[in-house]
This record gives structure tokens, sequence and C-alpha cells, in this order.
């Protein structure tokens, strides 16, 4: 059977892309699988979810246990053509919106308690472009 946390991660994938970017919005948030995001305007918006680290069991039970699981959300943002201020504000405005759109959302399919975006962070890229990393953590009973 298919764990919650698959079917989560398809509802959190359409509530990124369905995130109206403030500045720019021809560009949309778009999913993409494996790990390989291009630089510069090829990769920008475009994001990926890092496998979950090992689960913790906080409920066990005859019918269903419950597991918290921590992942990341990873996104690449082109800063090439930025002025300094652009580069600190860009990022950080697109980070907040997609991290309020994920945790004002309440309509998690069956199976899924809680998905929670735990702020983010931005990290260097070998190239002008930052990565916005999101930390999640989901609440799943699985039977």
């Amino acid at each position: 059977m298919t764990s919650p946390l698959a079917t989560a991660r398809a509802t959190m994938e359409t509530q990124i892309e369905a995130v109206t970017p403030p500045v720019d919005p021809v560009t949309p948030y778009r999913a993409i699988e494996g790990r390989k995001i291009l630089a510069g305007a090829s990769g920008h918006r475009m994001f990926r979810f890092e496998p979950p680290s090992a689960p913790i069991v906080s409920e066990f039970g005859a019918a269903l246990a419950v597991y918290e699981h921590q992942f990341e959300i990873r996104m690449r943002y082109r800063c090439d053509d930025l002025t300094f201020d652009q580069r600190f504000e860009r990022p950080l405005n697109e980070a907040v919106l997609i991290a309020s759109a994920l945790n004002d959302f309440s309509g998690w399919p069956a199976g899924v308690r809680l998905v929670r975006c735990d702020g983010y962070r931005t990290e260097e890229t070998e190239s002008a472009d930052v990565e916005i990393v999101w930390p999640m953590l989901a609440e799943t009973e699985e039977t």
C-alpha cells in the first residue's frame, strides 16, 4: 500500500505550482523528478523533494502507526541578473510565499495528519543562483 506521504507530496507539488510568483509571473514554479536542476534561466523556479530521513514512530497500535517524516523541498532561484538588494529581497519574498501556501493549506489527503514548513534557508550554488530550502515535517498514519 502506498504511504500517505506520497499523496501528500503530490498535493504539496500542486500547491507550490499553483502559487503565482510576485515578480516575473510568466516563469512558474515547476517540479522536477530526480536531483538535477539546471543553472540560470533553465533551472529558475524548478523545485524537487529530497527523500525523507528515517521516520520517527510517534504512536503505535494494532490498526496503524503514526510516523513523523522530515524532508526538504529545494528550489533553484536565478540571481545572475539581480542587484545586491534584489538578491536579498526576491528569494526572501518567494520563500515566505511558498512556506505560507504550504502552512495555510488544510485539504491534506486521508492518512495525513499534519504537514508543516519549518521556515526556510538559502544556500549558494556553483553558479550565481541560490537554492531555497524548506525543511518540512509530515505526520502520517501508516497501516
